[in-house]
């Protein structure tokens, strides 16, 4: 009888466990849902996803707030082809620019310095997106 006893017991602490894990795991999905972060930002503590989803003639959203570390991700969701880059106020000015990518593919940027940047598509002169780093 007290070997069943202590079978029960560690059954108990098994399925606690394991209850634990599922609440555990809901917690995190909803999480990762509303603030748009992956699994590696939530461990790892980096920054948050955002994304600017681009389409032939569009960018939406066309603005986005951002943290330095943040990842701003401008994913092509049609067949249309793009070239983003970083609008300058001169010739001379460097500047970011992703090459041409197209459907399925993606850009990322990460910013260190907080600071507003804007971007166009090179492909169509309509797309343009504003980027601002806050402290």
């Amino acid at each position: 009888m007290e070997f069943l006893h202590g079978q029960s017991v560690k059954t108990t602490i098994v399925w606690i466990f394991f209850i634990l894990a599922l609440v555990g795991t809901f917690v995190l999905t909803k999480k990762l849902g509303q603030e748009g972060e992956n699994m590696a930002s939530v461990f790892l503590g980096r920054g948050a996803i955002h994304k600017i989803l681009l389409f032939e003639d569009k960018a939406e959203p066309i603005s986005v707030t951002a943290r330095p570390g943040d990842e701003v991700v401008f994913m092509v969701l049609d067949d249309s082809r793009h070239t983003i880059a970083e609008e300058r106020s001169s010739k001379r000015d460097a500047r970011l620019e992703s090459g041409e990518f197209g459907a399925g593919d993606s850009y990322t940027l990460s910013f260190s310095n907080p600071g507003m940047y804007s971007f166009y598509d090179r492909m169509n002169s309509d797309i343009h997106v504003t980027i601002i780093i806050e402290k």
